[in-house]
């Protein structure tokens, strides 16, 4: 795991307390993940990713530039997603 994908997995699970981030590094230097969250119950996904992209761009600042796509699940979603 390279150096911003740790960063921002320990942010995200530091500041959403209870969330699991499953972060990645991609070939052009981005991250990209998922954010596996109880407090995302009744949020819509636009809410989800604009509660944590928020978050994110405050504490990286212009290496936001560097953050990819987030996909955002309450355990249960994610529960669901892979019984299928």
């Amino acid at each position: 795991m390279g150096r911003l994908a740790k960063i921002v997995k320990t942010m995200i699970e530091q500041h959403f307390q209870g969330a699991t981030a499953e972060v990645e590094e991609i070939s052009s230097g981005r991250v990209v993940g998922s954010v596996i969250f109880d407090g995302f119950q009744n949020m819509e996904q636009i809410d989800r990713q604009t509660t944590v992209r928020s978050f994110l761009r405050g504490e990286l600042g212009p290496e936001i530039q560097n953050v990819g796509v987030f996909l955002m699940y309450t355990p249960r979603e994610l529960e669901l997603m892979r019984a299928s």
